[in-house]
């Protein structure tokens, strides 16, 4: 194998693996928000087991974990894929 092969080779398997963490990366954009709404959905009910008769205490609850779904988690998520494709690039 000349030095030609192997530089083709390798530039090969970067090229493979390139389209790999794309893919990857793009799958992982394309299902962030659906992460956002099962544990919504998970919150929610956990709002009901804890507090099923304390409309107060659901509130208080809710405000903090909304908190979270919609705007940390949100920001965390597109901060760690602004930071992936930067690293890939």
């Amino acid at each position: 194998m000349g030095t030609t092969d192997r530089s083709y080779f390798s530039f090969e398997q970067l090229a493979r693996g390139a389209l790999g963490e794309f893919s990857d990366l793009g799958d992982y954009v394309w299902k962030s928000p659906s992460l956002i709404k099962t544990q919504e959905q998970i919150e929610l009910k956990k709002l009901d087991d804890y507090f099923p008769n304390n409309p107060d205490l659901r509130d208080l609850r809710w405000r903090g974990e909304s908190q979270k779904l919609y705007r940390v988690f949100p920001y965390l998520l597109a901060t760690s894929n602004l930071f992936y494709d930067v690293l890939i690039v």
